[in-house]
């Protein structure tokens, strides 16, 4: 089961692993770090039953670099590589 909300400018997807029985849950959480605005801070959680959380945090900064012009590379990099 898959829910998602915004609490407190922070994005949170819940998902529960009814699969593996009761108390399984994955939560995604983003958000932009208060005191730093090109921070956004993603982070993982694993929730089990009877055992602690298992939490993986990700920060990235955000640059200068134009996404739009990357993006494009991109593309045209895979176009150049699957001809």
């Amino acid at each position: 089961m898959l829910s998602g909300a915004v609490l407190n400018n922070q994005a949170i997807i819940k998902c529960r692993l009814h699969q593996r029985g009761e108390g399984w849950e994955t939560r995604q959480e983003r958000y932009v770090e208060p005191n730093h605005p090109n921070v956004l801070i993603e982070r993982n959680v694993l929730e089990r039953p009877d055992k602690e959380p298992v939490v993986v945090t990700r920060y990235f900064n955000k640059t200068s670099e134009d996404v739009q012009s990357a993006f494009e590379q991109c593309v045209n990099d895979l176009k150049e590589h699957t001809k």
